[in-house]
């Protein structure tokens, strides 16, 4: 303000400013905008500022070539020696390229400003990789990539590699390695099959009680108990309720207004039945259920 530092940032709001005509700069790596701004006394003022931003060129010169190159992660498409137009301000770059090392740089870039760089990788030296692996009939990685069944010597550049060995019914093993001789020490890989009681007779993993049959039987008879006893439920509701009804009409019976049969007749034909099938299936839903139990449970 003024010419004054206030160490202030955008958004903000400047106070105690005297009435009158003052000078506002706003900076930034990328810019600078200078606006003047008139205060009256005991009336706030609202200023909006849009900075110009001005592009800087960039010449990236690559060895190798072919090398691939990003600019602060994304993917850049440049051919070596021309110019790129960029944006102002601070940038990294990487660059890449199979058998070298890769390269950073960060770099700050004014506007306008036209900027060589040159990107030198550093090529990696080789290695024979001997590795050794049971069965050997195992599948072999390299970072990834299948290089074939069995023990093999590979041709890899130095530097970190990951190498794995799998195969089917075997757990896995995986090893990382980071070169820097021409002659490193074998890989050994010895898999361990994988436990039985891991695996389906399909192949499917998971244990599952359809494996055996007295799980399945234990595991039908447990369903089946489960819904006599629903069904023995429902009788002992009703059950309830035509006892209530036997009771009133015993009532009406031991106070003369009915005759004895008029209560002993419902009991034999409404009570006992309801009764008789609720006590079967509660019993036979208790039995079935807690056989099921054992036999899925402990075979």
């Amino acid at each position: 303000v003024d010419g004054q530092a206030t160490g202030l940032y955008t958004p903000t709001v400047i106070e105690d400013l005297a009435p009158g005509v003052h000078q506002i700069e706003l900076k930034s790596s990328c810019g600078v905008a200078l606006e003047t701004v008139t205060i009256i006394e005991g009336v706030p003022a609202h200023l909006t500022v849009e900075l110009p931003s001005q592009p800087a060129t960039l010449h990236i010169v690559l060895s190798p070539p072919e090398a691939e190159l990003t600019i602060d992660g994304q993917s850049l498409s440049a051919v070596s020696g021309e110019p790129n137009t960029v944006t102002c301000g601070a940038h990294t770059l990487s660059a890449n390229q199979e058998g070298y090392e890769t390269t950073l740089k960060h770099i700050e870039l004014a506007p306008g400003e036209i900027h060589t760089l040159r990107l030198e990788l550093v090529e990696l030296g080789t290695a024979t990789l001997a590795i050794e692996v049971e069965p050997p009939t195992a599948q072999i990685l390299l970072d990834g990539q299948v290089k074939g069944r069995g023990s093999m010597e590979l041709e890899i550049y130095q530097g970190p590699h990951v190498v794995e060995a799998r195969k089917r019914g075997f757990l896995p093993r995986q090893e990382t390695l980071f070169i820097t001789n021409t002659n490193p020490e074998p890989v050994s890989f010895i898999l361990e099959p994988e436990r039985r009681s891991a695996r389906t007779s399909n192949g499917m993993k998971g244990a599952s009680i359809f494996q055996s049959k007295p799980k399945m039987v234990g595991a039908g008879l447990s369903v089946l108990g489960a819904g006599a006893v629903v069904y023995g439920g429902f009788h002992f509701l009703q059950t309830a309720t035509a006892y209530q009804e036997y009771l009133r009409r015993a009532d009406a019976v031991n106070a003369g207004i009915q005759e004895p049969a008029f209560a002993e007749q419902f009991f034999a034909e409404e009570v006992v039945p309801i009764r008789t099938k609720m006590r079967m299936g509660m019993t036979f839903g208790g039995v079935a259920m807690s056989s099921g139990l054992v036999l899925a449970l402990r075979f």
